[in-house]
């Protein structure tokens, strides 16, 4: 009877624990499994693997040397293999998400080829022929994953330029390329967040007229500085106003300038003043010419005048 007892009790046990093996890692994905249980769900994430088309099998090699290389920072062998994978790039397919380059070259400190890779992202973002409807990208692999946990410890209510800007101080790359890489980086804000607009409206400007040489100066003032400008209703409507050769109020009554009243006056009529005042006082004396002179600076009016006593 005990032993029927006992046979029953690890029964139950056994079925509990079957039972619950599975919740703790059910919402894990075929990758993530690999990590955690060990070689039993490796060999089924390798197998997953298997049954890739077999274009996809250089792709995921190669980004499984990135992620070494990321790890090791190796800058080289970072911005070489991020280079093939992009050779790699067809109509259909993107080996390496521009995201996912993004947070490589800003965990490596590649500034420099963070910049190219945004200038080069938003000179063909609207290109609608640039890929085909049904677009595949390669994911769920350990790159992917290293990626995914950079960006959930970002803070989304920022703008990641705010989180390097005090590294990008100490880059080493020239002062107009810290300015654009700024203007890159803010970008992606600049139509949702008005202080922010505002930013790249003076970073841009600034940059066209101390860095006018630069290729990508005309860029820069046509697709991203003309188009933030026509959303500051009062600059559009000052540009409109020079256009048509107005000028405001302030401009006509502060413009300054220099100007003569001159009068002749001979004589005088007055009435009932025989036995009150003078005649001297109320009645012109020579000189008979009356002269005013202004003189108007800015805000500033200086008044001189010569006049007969009589006036």
């Amino acid at each position: 009877m005990k032993t029927s007892f006992v046979q029953w009790m690890l029964f139950l046990c056994a079925c509990v624990a079957f039972a619950q093996a599975p919740s703790g890692n059910a919402d894990f994905s075929d990758f993530e499994r690999s990590l955690v249980e060990g070689d039993s769900a490796s060999t089924d994430f390798e197998k997953k693997l298997m049954e890739v088309p077999s274009e996809m099998e250089p792709i995921y090699k190669l980004r499984e040397e990135l992620l070494s290389a990321i790890k090791s920072k190796d800058t080289l062998a970072v911005r070489n293999i991020v280079g093939e994978l992009s050779r790699l790039e067809t109509r259909s397919l993107i080996p390496i998400h521009y995201v996912e380059q993004e947070v490589i070259y800003i965990e490596t400190k590649m500034y420099e080829d963070l910049l190219n890779m945004l200038v080069k992202y938003y000179k063909t973002a609207l290109d609608t022929n640039r890929y085909e409807k049904d677009l595949r990208f390669a994911n769920e692999d350990g790159l992917s994953l290293f990626v995914d946990n950079i960006l959930s410890k970002r803070d989304s209510t920022k703008n990641v330029y705010l989180d390097i800007a005090d590294k990008l101080k100490y880059a080493r790359i020239s002062d107009a390329k810290k300015l654009k890489l700024k203007i890159m980086l803010l970008l992606r804000d600049a139509y949702r967040d008005e202080t922010i607009s505002q930013i790249v409206r003076e970073e841009s400007s600034r940059f066209v007229d101390d860095y006018g040489d630069d290729p990508d100066a005309a860029w820069i003032e046509k697709c991203i500085n003309a188009p933030l400008s026509r959303m500051d209703a009062r600059k559009i409507a000052l540009e409109d106003r020079a256009e048509r050769h107005e000028e405001v109020i302030e401009d006509k009554l502060y413009s300054g300038g220099f100007g003569i009243n001159l009068f002749f006056i001979k004589g005088g009529v007055g009435f009932g003043f025989d036995n009150l005042y003078r005649s001297d006082i109320y009645e012109t004396v020579d000189p008979p010419i009356n002269l005013e002179l202004y003189l108007q600076i800015k805000r500033v009016a200086l008044l001189t005048e010569l006049l007969s006593s009589g006036v």
